[in-house]
């Protein structure tokens, strides 16, 4: 996650000083498991449950939780549809991550049981994708928390839920 990433940086690059380190995003966490079994990476971040299944097992470290809001693009939606949450969360299509997004899955199933039907528009492979697609158009995507800052710099709104957990 280029988040998490992007905060620990300089400490990658303190810790491995005569190495060059590359930070790199691959389509699918099947293909970064794949790419850590086959020795093309030395270590990735992944979900706890990409590694689950692997025919191998892999160190893993947990890094913590991440906590989810839902963001869409502040000037695509009138101030009314902003105000009403349970209306938001039903009329605007959402984008997720295709690469077994259980977040989203988790949180559209769970919306579903609360009576707010959500309609999955687009399911993209990167938040970076997602970000591009949410711009401008009338559509809402989960991302971390921690993507905050950047996502209000690029006109962007958050709503938080009940159902978006980590």
């Amino acid at each position: 996650m280029q988040w998490i990433v992007s905060a620990h940086a300089q400490a990658l690059v303190d810790h491995f000083p005569h190495t060059t380190v590359e930070i790199c995003n691959l389509a699918t966490q099947e293909e970064t498991v794949a790419a850590l079994r086959d020795g093309r990476l030395d270590f990735a971040i992944v979900d706890e449950a990409a590694i689950a299944d692997a025919p191998f097992r892999p160190r893993a470290i947990p890094l913590g939780s991440l906590s989810f809001a839902l963001y869409f693009y502040r000037q695509a939606l009138a101030d009314t549809a902003r105000r009403n949450r349970n209306r938001l969360l039903s009329q605007v299509p959402w984008v997720a991550l295709r690469d077994a997004d259980r977040t989203a899955a988790d949180a559209i199933a769970d919306l579903g049981q609360r009576n707010i039907p959500v309609h999955l528009a687009a399911t993209l492979t990167t938040f970076r994708q997602a970000a591009a697609v949410l711009k401008g158009h009338n559509l809402a995507a989960l991302f971390p928390t921690l993507a905050e800052r950047d996502m209000d710099a690029l006109g962007f709104d958050r709503l938080d839920h009940p159902s978006f957990r980590s």
